[in-house]
């Protein structure tokens, strides 16, 4: 079944005070899926406070401690706190228990103490941390201390990918903002083998220089070859930031879309928009397409075209000859040569010897026909091929001018399609004359503020990925220079073989490390338009997914546009739950996941078919999902009261404590 929660224990913190929520499943339930609902403000969102608090020592990993601390109330309870002395202190902690793979059983526990004062002010101490691992077996507990339980910790829930573990459905805009290809080479173990290929690099690093201290131009080869190196890892980092900003740009676009399809007076026009930016990128792409076009028929056609005077000349006077009767000749020059050289001997032919009049005749044969039959029958066999290309040269007319009639009539969709776009961010910055359209003129702007940045992102990542490729082919050539002066310099023989190991090596980790991620991106793809299809009810709207080198997402629809930033609240949900999922199939570890607010931005149909989907995942993995009562709609509760295990919570009276878990 793979790793499973088994309870999470409380000790005077916030309002859950002293109690234990288990995890164990109900006899009626046949799968692996917990349904916690409690009102907003009873503490369904500090449960997953308590577990990231627990293992990170933070409750929101992705803001500093001082952050959160700066605007949240103390983690100690507060009735528990003011029932206590001054100067008294209060211990509190939460303990996060969980059984691995091989069924041992670990406990988590970070523990803090907590004081009020005269005047009013409460502190905290720094908190401490430790583990407990009873064997599958029971046999003896071992205490681990806090070093020693941060890296059970990095090993089962790593802080770097605790998104793929401990889900907020409130928050989908952080998850795909969040630049997640260094999560998933940490999930696939990639980073093992790049800690181990710069390793071995680097020792190939030390032993060329101190190869090249002996032998001046071999150093010279292996410098420039690491400053081309050492700029493509500057550059790809170029990439990884730019791919950040590019990521925020577009989250950026999609709340302004969002803002604006959400005016009824001026959704039509920010729909029409968007159809008209669509078109304005296929068009942008037929215009390559041209030009590509352009570039194709020039190359083909220059050398056609410069040999084609040549070309003709050679033709006409082939033709020449043959409508002279003179191709191919009558007679054989060779024959008439060999009698005239051996003019003692009588013809082959009439067996009589050849008369000073027979001489003369055939020497006048000879200088009528010049050609020779080889060469005479080698010129025969040239004209179709001049035909063929003569004709080429000439169709070069009629593809030059239906190039020109396709480049004319893009160029004018994209000036008429170029109008409209004006027209109608004419049209939608005229809106602001009352309160109610006051922001859609700005937001129209800052979206295509966003929308700019995005084209420049792109381009300046093109641009550098163009540049990396051309490096790239200089190292290459670098390499093969290296190598043939490594096998005929003075090398040493033990330097040679230690720098042909190295390279082996780094070749194949290498090697090793692309297969992986070629792999891993493969499944994760394939499985997440599973899961993704599974989840929604719109089987007629899109048609793939892709996952690009960054490992970000792009949804499509059945006619290949891209769809992504136009999806709802829904898709968009259904799209991170099917990331996620997949990223915990490429793992190998089966590992549990807890979701916040599950439903929240869901409806309707897809409430039944998103609910349905997790609940069969839930079959093979242990979900948590904390609820709200809207969101556990009748639906959903018909559904998980059956095969669910289920538990309310709700605020005691006084609302000090909740009511509801284990005591």
């Amino acid at each position: 079944m793979g790793i499973q929660i088994d309870r999470l224990s409380f000790v005077n913190y916030r309002q859950y005070g002293t109690c234990e929520i288990n995890f164990k499943k109900s006899e009626k339930a046949d799968t692996q899926l917990f349904a916690i609902i409690a009102q907003n403000g009873t503490g369904k969102t500090t449960v997953l406070k308590a577990i990231t608090w627990c293992l990170y020592g933070k409750e929101n990993p992705r803001e500093s401690n001082a952050k959160t601390e700066a605007r949240s109330l103390p983690l100690v309870n507060s009735s528990v706190l003011d029932k206590a002395k001054v100067e008294e202190r209060v211990p509190v902690s939460v303990s996060f228990r969980f059984t691995n793979e091989s069924q041992d059983v670990i406990e988590l526990t970070r523990k803090a103490f907590f004081m009020k004062h005269s005047n009013g002010a409460v502190t905290g101490s720094a908190p401490s941390f430790m583990a407990t691992v009873t064997p599958h077996d029971n046999s003896n507990t071992k205490t681990l201390s806090e070093e020693n339980a941060g890296i059970l910790v990095k090993q089962y829930f790593d802080e770097a990918i605790y998104n793929f573990y401990f889900f907020d459905g409130e928050k989908l805009k952080d998850f795909f903002a969040t630049p997640l290809k260094e999560s998933i080479y940490n999930i696939a173990q990639v980073n093992l083998l790049e800690n181990t290929i710069n390793a071995t690099n680097n020792k190939k690093v030390a032993l060329n220089r101190a190869i090249g201290k002996k032998l001046p131009d071999y150093a010279n080869l292996f410098s420039e070859k690491t400053e081309k190196e050492d700029w493509i890892a500057a550059t790809t980092k170029e990439i990884e930031r730019a791919n950040r900003k590019l990521e925020e740009a577009k989250q950026q676009e999609n709340s302004y879309d969002n803002k604006l399809m959400g005016f009824r007076e001026v959704e039509p026009l920010q729909r029409e928009k968007k159809r008209l930016e669509r078109e304005e990128k296929a068009l942008e792409q037929e215009d390559a397409k041209n030009k590509a076009e352009q570039t194709t028929i020039i190359k083909e056609y220059l050398v056609l075209l410069t040999m084609y005077p040549r070309l003709k000349r050679i033709y006409r006077y082939i033709s020449a000859k043959k409508e002279a009767g003179k191709l191919p000749p009558s007679i054989d020059r060779n024959q008439i040569l060999e009698l005239l050289h051996h003019k003692e001997q009588p013809c082959p032919l009439c067996h009589s010897h050849l008369t000073e009049e027979a001489i003369l005749h055939l020497e006048e044969i000879l200088k009528e026909n010049k050609i020779s039959s080889a060469t005479s029958n080698f010129l025969s066999c040239m004209i179709s091929p001049l035909e063929v290309y003569l004709d080429r040269a000439r169709e070069y007319m009629t593809q030059r001018d239906a190039w020109r009639n396709r480049v004319i009539a893009t160029q004018k969709r994209k000036a008429e399609n170029k109008a409209q776009l004006e027209e109608n961010n004419r049209k939608l910055d005229a809106y602001g004359g009352d309160a109610g359209t006051a922001n859609v003129a700005l937001w129209n702007k800052e979206r295509d503020q966003a929308k700019g940045e995005i084209n420049n992102y792109n381009k300046e990542i093109a641009g550098h990925k163009a540049m990396i490729a051309v490096k790239s082919a200089e190292i290459a050539k670098l390499d093969k220079e290296l190598s043939v002066y490594e096998k005929q310099s003075a090398i040493q023989g033990k330097q040679r073989e230690e720098l042909n190991v190295l390279k082996k090596i780094g070749d194949g980790f290498t090697r090793v490390r692309d297969a992986i991620v070629n792999e891993t991106k493969k499944e994760m793809q394939e499985q997440t338009w599973k899961t993704f299809r599974s989840m929604i009810w719109k089987e007629n709207t899109f048609g793939s997914i892709s996952i690009d080198d960054q490992y970000n997402v792009e949804v499509y629809n059945m006619q290949g546009h891209i769809m992504t930033n136009s999806t709802g609240a829904t898709e968009a949900m259904a799209l991170a739950y099917a990331f996620t999922l997949s990223v915990h199939q490429v793992s190998g570890k089966n590992c549990p996941l807890v979701i916040d607010s599950p439903l929240g931005r869901v409806s309707d149909e897809n409430r039944v078919r998103m609910a349905k989907a997790l609940l069969n995942i839930a079959k093979e993995k242990q979900i948590i999902m904390l609820f709200t009562p809207d969101e556990y709609s009748p639906a959903v509760a018909e559904m998980y009261d059956k095969k669910a295990t289920v538990r309310h919570l709700n605020l005691s009276k006084d609302e000090s404590v909740v009511e509801g878990v284990d005591r």
